[in-house]
């Protein structure tokens, strides 16, 4: 399967969006890298699906320093 270049350097912003405001903490942002439909497949750690931005956000803020990304 072939990307466009477009979606590419759309995939590229994304990723590189997402380390830096997950790692600063800057939760309330979840809104620029997730539709509002996003679903977040947590059944390989044998928990339910969360769905939508909220209860994304939620459940990091909830797992707090236990976030195997959370920083020091």
């Amino acid at each position: 399967m072939s990307l466009a270049l477009e979606d590419r350097l759309a995939i590229i912003e994304l990723v590189s969006l997402h380390g830096p405001l997950v790692d600063d903490g800057s939760l309330d942002r979840l809104d620029e890298l997730f539709t509002t439909d996003v679903v977040y497949d947590l059944t390989g750690f044998g928990q339910k699906p969360l769905s939508g931005v909220a209860a994304i956000r939620e459940a990091a803020w909830a797992l707090g320093a236990a976030n195997p990304v959370a920083g020091p």
